[in-house]
C-alpha cells in the first residue's frame, strides 16, 4: 500500500516484502502469494480488483 499505483516487479516484492535475498523462482512464489491475497480480498470486500497484473512487468495496487 506504501507504493500505491506503482508497478512492482516480483523480484522487488520478494526482497522488499518477504526479505528474500535470492530471486530464484520469484514469479512462481509471488504469483502464489498474490493469488492468496486476491482470494482474501474477494472474501472480505467482494472484489480483488485492487491488485492488477501488469503483464511482463509485475503488479500494481490501487485502492
Amino acid at each position: 500500500m506504501e507504493h500505491e499505483g506503482e508497478i512492482l516487479h516480483p523480484r522487488d516484492l520478494l526482497v522488499d516484502v518477504w526479505q528474500y535475498h535470492d530471486a530464484a523462482g520469484a514469479s512462481t512464489l509471488v504469483r502464489a502469494h498474490v493469488s492468496n491475497l486476491r482470494r482474501k480480498l474477494r472474501d472480505v470486500l467482494g472484489t480483488s480488483d485492487q491488485i492488477q497484473t501488469i503483464r511482463g512487468k509485475g503488479y500494481r495496487f490501487s485502492a
